[in-house]
């Protein structure tokens, strides 16, 4: 927020404004303050998602074996959870719900809530974006459903907490819902397809 300056500055100048503009100041150091202790709160949060994230994008290995088996013996998909004591995506709706109780405690207004959460989502949907295309092993069919439940889970957090707080963070994350969405088409192509193949219909 602050940058030094070779500016010289006229400081007889500057204690005349003072004088005379005092309320004029008073906005300039508040509005300084507040961006300052904004981009902290973000930062931080960002920082304590970061690490949540790196595992989010890939199903627990405890978890794998099962959702692979249940996931190509059925046609349907719809309707399964995966959330488990070890989900990292009940950790991250965790967070959320703590840091809107803090702000909401703090009776921060609800337009710097909803920026902050709007770039919150911004930011998991450029990591998960990132991570599926840096980390090609994140691109299977079972990564797929476990990030798509996952987000599922934030869409429903934000229908709870209101458009009041929510504002229109969940739009943020239409990019890696993009993403998610044609890496499990994909996988029911092939799915498909080896199925012809095994029945002699193709």
């Amino acid at each position: 927020v602050f940058r030094t300056s070779n500016i010289t500055v006229d400081m007889d100048l500057v204690r005349q404004i003072e004088a005379k503009y005092p309320a004029f100041l008073f906005k300039q150091q508040l509005t300084a303050f507040v961006e300052g202790l904004y981009g902290m709160i973000r930062d931080n949060v960002k920082k304590e998602l970061s690490a949540l994230l790196l595992h989010a994008i890939q199903v627990p290995r405890i978890m794998k074996a099962s959702m692979v088996r249940r996931s190509f013996g059925s046609s349907s998909l719809r309707g399964r959870s995966f959330s488990n004591q070890g989900s990292y995506w009940l950790a991250i709706v965790d967070n959320l719900n703590e840091l809107l109780n803090i702000l909401r405690e703090n009776c921060v207004p609800a337009i710097f809530i909803r920026k902050i959460f709007t770039q919150i989502f911004s930011f998991i949907n450029a990591q998960l974006f990132n991570s599926l295309l840096v980390r090609h092993e994140c691109c299977s069919f079972s990564n797929g459903e476990y990030v798509k439940q996952g987000l599922a889970q934030l869409e429903v957090w934000c229908g709870e907490v209101k458009p009041e707080y929510a504002g229109s963070a969940l739009h943020e994350l239409r990019h890696i819902r993009q993403a998610v969405g044609f890496l499990l088409h994909m996988a029911y192509q092939m799915v498909k397809l080896l199925r012809e193949l095994k029945s002699g219909h193709c």
